[in-house]
C-alpha cells in the first residue's frame, strides 16, 4: 500500500506509507489517501466532472516535490481537483449505503447515489450539472446520520440529510442558502457534522479561532 497526495496546483504523486508528506515551495497538499495501487483513484474536479486514474499510472516523485501535473497522468482531466477517493473506499461506502454530496459556488447542493460511480471511465463523466459561471467548490462521501454545515464568509446553515435533495449526476441540485432578500448567496464550503460531535472549530483567514456547539 502507498500514500497518494494531490495539491492545490493539481499535482499528484505516490509515496511510501512511512515517508514524510511534502510538496514544492508555494504549493499546498489538498488531500492524502492510503491506496492499493492495483485499484483505481476517482478524482472529482470543480467543472462538475470526475475521472478514473489507474493506481499504477500515478508516478513516484522525490521528497520535497509536489509530483506530476494531473494532466500528464490523465490528459482528459479538466478543471481543478476538489476531492479524491479510491475505488476501494467507494465500494465500501456503497455497501454502507453512503452517497456523494456536492456543493457549488452558487449554493446548489445535492446527494448522488454511489451506483453512478462504480464504472467511471478514464475519459471522465459528469457528476454535477453547472450553470454558466458556477463551479463545484466541495464534494465528499457522506453517511445518512450526518448533517452538513454549509457556510459563506459570515453565515452558516446546518442541513439534515433529509433536507438535501437526491439528484441525478446531470442535475444541479437544490439551493442551500439564501440572503435575507430571498436571493441566492455565494457559498464558500461545507463540512460534515457527526452525531457524536461536541464542538465545531471556526478558523478565519487571519488566524482567529472560535468554538461553537453544533
Amino acid at each position: 500500500r502507498f500514500l497518494v497526495s494531490v495539491t492545490d496546483s493539481n499535482r499528484i504523486k505516490l509515496q511510501g506509507l512511512t515517508e514524510p508528506l511534502s510538496c514544492s515551495k508555494g504549493d499546498s497538499i489538498k488531500q492524502v489517501l492510503d491506496i492499493d495501487v492495483s485499484g483505481g483513484l476517482i478524482l472529482f474536479t470543480d467543472n462538475g466532472r470526475c475521472y478514473k486514474i489507474p493506481g499504477d499510472k500515478i508516478p513516484f516523485s522525490p521528497a520535497g516535490t509536489s509530483g506530476e501535473d494531473i494532466r500528464i497522468v490523465n490528459k482528459n482531466v479538466g478543471g481543478n481537483i476538489i476531492f479524491i477517493t479510491s475505488e476501494e473506499i467507494l465500494n465500501t461506502a456503497l455497501k454502507n449505503k453512503d452517497f456523494l454530496i456536492s456543493l457549488t459556488r452558487a449554493g446548489f447542493i445535492k446527494k448522488v447515489s454511489l451506483d453512478d460511480f462504480t464504472n467511471v471511465p478514464v475519459s471522465g463523466t459528469t457528476f454535477c450539472k453547472l450553470d454558466q459561471g458556477d463551479k463545484v467548490i466541495d464534494a465528499g462521501l457522506s453517511r445518512p446520520d450526518m448533517r452538513i454545515l454549509v457556510y459563506n464568509h459570515d453565515k452558516a446553515l446546518c442541513l439534515d440529510m433529509d433536507n438535501i435533495t437526491w439528484a441525478k449526476r446531470n442535475a444541479r441540485g437544490s439551493m442551500s442558502m439564501k440572503n435575507n432578500d430571498g436571493k441566492p448567496t455565494i457559498t464558500e464550503g461545507m463540512t460534515a457534522v457527526l452525531p457524536n460531535m461536541s464542538d465545531i472549530l471556526v478558523i478565519t483567514n487571519k488566524g482567529c479561532i472560535n468554538r461553537i456547539s453544533p
